[in-house]
């Protein structure tokens, strides 16, 4: 089977499974692995349950989980995100984020949050402030008086625990609509 068959396959599968929306990344790369013949054979009693990625498997089909939970070709999500070895970078040019740094770092956190949590790198769903603080520092985007209230206000768009330095952000429904817009419009495919 070829890459874009199976991809299709992968895709058609996962939908039909009518799975909770943590679970579909998962659940996708299993089965892409699965048709493309790289899923190693189960010996264990535990087959069949989704276990934990590993970096391996994050880095080949984080992508394609990104871009399918996004609803967007795989071609445009790539000129925002890259995944390998079990990290995610934005890519996206630093002259396409709004000024400013509350701006900015609203646009960072919502992407950092959404590529990790579609890539299934943050595998219980929620990705820490820290991650998305070291992103904005890479971008210059980092106001250290602002950060914790400008992700306390994006509420909308994530749902928030704990605080300080534990705080965690998971995306929601709103969050992923937001999430595929600002990509569409980063890449200026909106």
């Amino acid at each position: 089977m070829d890459l874009e068959d199976a991809l299709k396959k992968a895709s058609e599968i996962v939908e039909q499974a009518d799975l909770p929306a943590d679970l579909r990344p998962t659940a996708f790369q299993k089965a892409f692995d699965s048709l493309m013949g790289s899923a190693s054979p189960a010996a264990s009693p535990y087959a069949g349950i989704p276990a934990k990625q590993d970096a391996g498997s994050v880095a080949s089909g984080g992508l394609e989980a990104t871009a399918q939970k996004l609803s967007l070709p795989l071609e445009v999500v790539a000129e925002v995100f890259d995944i390998s070895d079990g990290t995610l970078d934005v890519v996206v040019g630093f002259s396409r984020l709004a000024d400013g740094d509350a701006a900015g770092t609203k646009q960072l956190a919502v992407l950092v949050a959404a590529g990790r949590q579609a890539a299934g790198i943050d595998s219980d769903g929620w990705t820490s402030a820290a991650e998305i603080r070291e992103i904005c520092k890479d971008f210059g985007k980092f106001d250290q008086a602002n950060f914790g209230s400008t992700l306390k206000g994006m509420d909308k768009w994530f749902s928030i625990s704990g605080s300080g330095r534990d705080r965690k952000v998971k995306m929601t429904r709103a969050g992923w609509e937001h999430a595929a817009d600002l990509v569409r419009a980063l890449t200026g495919e909106a």
